[in-house]
């Protein structure tokens, strides 16, 4: 557990029982219904679970994981590649992409999601406790190839953070709503968050008509605000008094140049950190064109320990790009930008702007409006919403589906349209164990929220042998914890 949340719960130790998992997976001829292959294995438990007991029993919200047969161990990942076998391997893998998945639920019509099957599933709790959850895939579903699985929460993988408040350190009482989009943790430390609180500017034009140059300058406000995590004892409730007023920190201040035009950026953005490397962060923001060459406007604002510095934004021409007017995620060492018709990512060097890949998505779909339907995850990984228009003999819908953008330029999206929005929290400042500050989507939330990302890796089974299924066959999982 991340020792700047740790040493907050620390009057909170469990020694959590050992727990052994048992594994079965079998293919069969969806016709004939013989048994194509079996495979049967005892496999890893990793930490998940106990970091998550500790976080969780910190703010009096054990029941988002207990029991774990059903909530914190009730879902199931499936995957392309093998996974680390290492216990302190938790974090949703970047390297190795969803297949399928399941929860404590039936399912119709996701093809990416099987059944669980309630006759065949069984608990028994007390001493000896163990739990047995099987889950049933069709023909259309989780078709590929299978080399590793594990046991998660329950809740849907592609819907990036659970929505659980584990904390919630800062009101911004007195700020106007359009800045609560800017409420950005830059650091945590010693029990004190350090966030955007404000970002503002003004602008001078210099020179003779035809020949002007504007010159903006930016002030952004760092705000201090305590919000330790509260050691509860037998008895306590959650409660809200973790709200503390902010005191100025600093206050930095950065120039945008431009000929002709003003270059100004919208005020109420939303700051990316680039948390793969440095704890830098970003502001990226490129004005929508539909055609010619695309602008890139990037300020980077620079850490050393408690103290930060803005670089003077830079605009960059980038040759043939047709950007979306939006602010864009920082990945991994690069900027994703949205195409103006929202059909693809734009994959940026960080280091060599020059450095675009263009990434199309499946055909029909096209990316979620606004920065907040995207978030950036350790390893590179990028969720986000996307959208598609359905028409009937009477009219045209727009369904959604949430997908995932891999480091290799794979895109797995979810495998059913829903007829709602879904959003994504935005990912502000992770910790290394899975716990991360969040921003909410909705411009008018006062807070921020500390959180853990759910689809953690709770188990882990590598398969010897890959299991390949096709619409031609059915897959059965068997997933058997057992108190050791």
């Amino acid at each position: 557990m991340n020792t700047r949340v740790k040493e907050h719960v620390q009057g909170l130790q469990f020694d959590t029982k050992p727990i052994r998992g048992l594994l079965k997976v079998e293919l069969f001829d969806a016709k004939t219904k013989e048994l194509i292959q079996k495979v049967e294995k005892e496999n890893m438990v990793t930490n998940a679970i106990k970091n998550m007991l500790q976080a969780y029993a910190a703010t009096n919200q054990m029941g988002n994981i207990m029991p774990l047969a059903y909530a914190g161990l009730g879902g199931l990942m499936m995957f392309d590649e093998e996974l680390t076998a290492d216990a302190d391997n938790i974090a949703f893998p970047a390297d190795a992409h969803l297949v399928g998945y399941a929860l404590q639920e039936v399912n119709i019509d996701n093809t990416m999601k099987g059944s669980k099957n309630t006759v065949e599933s069984s608990l028994q709790l007390g001493e000896n406790g163990r739990s047995r959850t099987v889950w049933d895939f069709g023909t259309s579903q989780a078709n590929g190839t299978i080399k590793s699985l594990a046991l998660t929460k329950n809740a849907n993988p592609f819907r990036l953070l659970n929505n659980s408040v584990v904390a919630q350190p800062c009101f911004f009482s007195g700020s106007s709503r359009q800045h609560y989009y800017q409420n950005k943790v830059l650091a945590y430390e010693d029990g004190y968050a350090y966030i955007i609180h404000n970002i503002s500017s003004s602008s001078e034009r210099s020179g003779t008509y035809g020949d002007y140059t504007y010159t903006r300058t930016y002030t952004m406000q760092i705000n201090r605000t305590y919000c330790p995590m509260k050691n509860y004892k037998v008895g306590d409730s959650a409660t809200s008094d973790l709200n503390t007023p902010n005191e100025v920190y600093q206050t930095l201040s950065w120039t945008q140049v431009a000929h002709n035009t003003d270059p100004a950026f919208n005020e109420t953005s939303c700051v990316q950190v680039d948390f793969e490397n440095d704890y830098s962060a970003y502001i990226v923001w490129t004005p929508g064109n539909s055609t010619g060459n695309g602008d890139i406007y990037i300020t980077k604002i620079t850490r050393d320990n408690l103290q930060w510095s803005a670089e003077n934004c830079v605009i960059t021409t980038l040759t043939g790009v047709q950007f979306c007017n939006d602010y864009q995620k920082v990945v991994d060492g690069h900027v994703m930008a949205v195409s103006y018709d929202r059909r693809s990512f734009y994959k940026i060097n960080l280091n060599n702007l020059q450095d675009v890949r263009q990434i199309t998505l499946p055909e029909g779909y096209y990316v979620n409006s606004n920065h907040w339907f995207r978030s950036a995850l350790k390893g590179g990984l990028l969720f986000f919403g996307t959208y598609a228009y359905r028409t009937s003999a009477t009219q045209t819908t727009t369904y959604y589906r949430n997908a995932i953008l891999y480091p290799d330029y794979t895109i797995v999206l979810d495998g059913a349209d829903a007829d709602g929005s879904w959003y994504l929290d935005s990912v502000n400042l992770p910790f290394e164990d899975g716990y991360a500050f969040c921003h909410n989507p909705n411009g008018n939330s006062q807070y921020l929220y500390g959180r853990f990302l759910s689809n953690y890796l709770g188990t882990i089974a590598n398969l010897q042998t890959p299991v390949v299924k096709n619409a031609s066959q059915t897959l059965k999982v068997t997933y058997s914890l057992i108190d050791a």
